[in-house]
């Protein structure tokens, strides 16, 4: 249901510099990282991330002094990786830069699911979607008023 990670990366890039998108994506994944009971390989998981939106930022390669270099220009402090949370890309909130970007994120997110909920409603009499809470309070009213006027592509 969600945008494929690549393509958040690609729309992001599109309106933020290249640091400031590697910054939010990168802090989102440490965020969800973190938060796991069970851990995975630390490494290995940030490896195939970083292989997986390189490409989408236009980076021949991603590391961390990359990504602590960006993090520092970016957001004003130094990245501690162990400890970055859910607060920081919080898209409820409009303190941090993260959270600001967070809520452009969000957006794109909600337009793309729109998209897919709309096309799968033109299609089908009943359709079931699982979304994080934050997309469910954008989506439903979106999704009422289409329903109202027919607006199904």
């Amino acid at each position: 249901m969600d945008i494929p990670l690549a393509e958040e990366a690609r729309l992001l890039r599109r309106e933020l510099s290249q640091g400031e998108a590697l910054v939010f994506l990168v802090v989102r994944q440490l965020a969800s990282f973190n938060r796991k009971t069970a851990r995975m390989d630390f490494d290995g998981y940030f490896g195939e991330f970083f292989d997986l939106i390189a490409p989408a930022l236009e980076l021949a390669a991603i590391d961390w002094p990359l990504i602590e270099r960006e993090h520092l220009r970016v957001v004003g402090h130094p990245l501690e990786a162990r400890r970055v949370t859910g607060h920081e890309t919080n898209p409820m909130r409009d303190d941090l830069v993260t959270q600001r970007i967070a809520q452009r994120s969000n957006r794109l997110r909600d337009e793309h699911m729109l998209h897919r909920l709309l096309a799968a409603l033109a299609e089908y009499r009943r359709v079931f979607a699982v979304v994080g809470v934050t997309h469910a309070v954008m989506l439903e009213p979106a999704l009422r008023a289409a329903g109202e006027h027919g607006d199904y592509p």
